[in-house]
């Protein structure tokens, strides 16, 4: 118990503190006009059912972005894992460096409540676990899925995604992570069409029995949540290297804006400015003109569909014959049955004709 409140009171520490550092420059071809108040290296805000981008500075530059490339893990360990699954614990994911839930190597504990811990309290042990889990029990196979859900999401600025948790010091993986505030954007945008995952970051704390046969809570530490009106999530993000980031999203007056915001000293406040202006812009603010893709539906053959898909969910034209229950031996048997039928009746009419017509006698015509 001792260790977890350690933990939190550490993570609120960070969620309270500054960061100074010189303001990143800006992409003016991709920056509309915006409000005044705290600067950041990277940012996008926008429409998150339209995928309409409102406003952006500095966005197709990777950049590191801390623990809200969670966001990204978690996407595929909803894609490649089923949430009540039993999630061996390696070495390599109990050693993450904190904050973590502290979890011995060798235990399993549900992949939901991985999920849950490592999205409301950002714990990087339970990010390193579900991605090993989603790799088929290896970070290279994690980063085969992060290539393919890369190309599902339609990332186009080349992301360097190697670290699950976010980490990006010297016990990172791969020296950690780069990816651009458009492409996060994107990853934000899929993470909010999941309302499972979307429900998630809208937590204040999370109760779960885990695999030590202990209780537990994990409890939200994002503080945006409490702070702007009609705040929805999403995640918070901190190392020396990144800065302060923040991905916040709201809903209001039937529109669900979202805004990525790299490296800080103050991301709430600069998130808040932003929200602000892009909700009294309207609906029908130009924008910059970029739209974020959607995330495309994986690949899938048509024997694998018919194979494991709901019968309600495969497309009538694919599906087999069994599934309105006539199969091919019922219409075989069919059309012997007609065949033998139509045999009876055409050799019964000849036998009443023959029977009707007159007998002729010998030698007479």
């Amino acid at each position: 118990m001792m260790r977890r409140m350690v933990g939190l009171v550490a993570a609120l520490a960070l969620a309270a503190g500054t960061v100074v550092g010189a303001p990143g420059t800006r992409n003016a071809a991709a920056t509309t006009t915006e409000p005044t108040g705290p600067t950041a290296k990277a940012s996008v805000t926008f429409d998150v059912d339209t995928g309409k981008v409102i406003d952006a500075g500095n966005a197709r530059e990777p950049v590191a972005v801390a623990s809200t490339i969670k966001l990204f893990t978690a996407l595929i360990a909803k894609a490649n894992i089923s949430m009540n699954a039993q999630v061996p614990i390696t070495r390599q994911a109990a050693e993450v460096s904190p904050l973590k839930l502290t979890m011995e190597p060798g235990s399993h504990w549900r992949a939901g409540d991985l999920l849950h811990a490592m999205l409301i309290a950002s714990l990087n042990d339970t990010a390193m676990a579900l991605a090993i889990e989603a790799g088929g029990g290896s970070l290279a196979g994690f980063d085969r899925e992060v290539a393919a859900e890369s190309a599902l999401l339609g990332l186009a600025d080349h992301p360097k995604v190697q670290d699950p948790s976010g980490l990006d010091g010297p016990d990172s993986v791969g020296g950690g992570n780069l990816i651009s505030a458009r492409d996060l954007a994107i990853v934000t945008r899929a993470f909010l069409a999941d309302p499972s995952l979307a429900e998630i970051v809208r937590m204040p704390d999370y109760h779960f029995d885990g695999g030590d046969g202990k209780p537990h809570v994990v409890y939200n530490h994002n503080a945006f949540l409490n702070i702007y009106p009609d705040a929805i999530g999403v995640k918070t993000g901190y190392t020396d290297r990144s800065g302060h980031s923040l991905v916040a999203a709201a809903t209001r007056d039937g529109r669900t804006l979202a805004t990525v915001v790299i490296g800080s000293p103050d991301p709430v406040a600069f998130a808040t400015a932003h929200l602000d202006a892009a909700f009294a812009a309207g609906p029908d603010t130009p924008g910059t003109g970029d739209v974020l893709p959607e995330r495309k539906p994986p690949p899938t053959s048509v024997t694998s569909t018919t194979a494991t898909a709901h019968p309600a969910e495969v497309p009538a034209e694919v599906r087999p014959v069994e599934a309105s229950g006539f199969g091919p031996w019922f219409i075989g048997a069919a059309m012997v049955l007609a065949v033998c039928v139509l045999a009876t009746l055409t050799i019964g009419v000849r036998r009443r004709a023959r029977a009707g017509a007159p007998r002729s006698r010998s030698g007479r015509s």
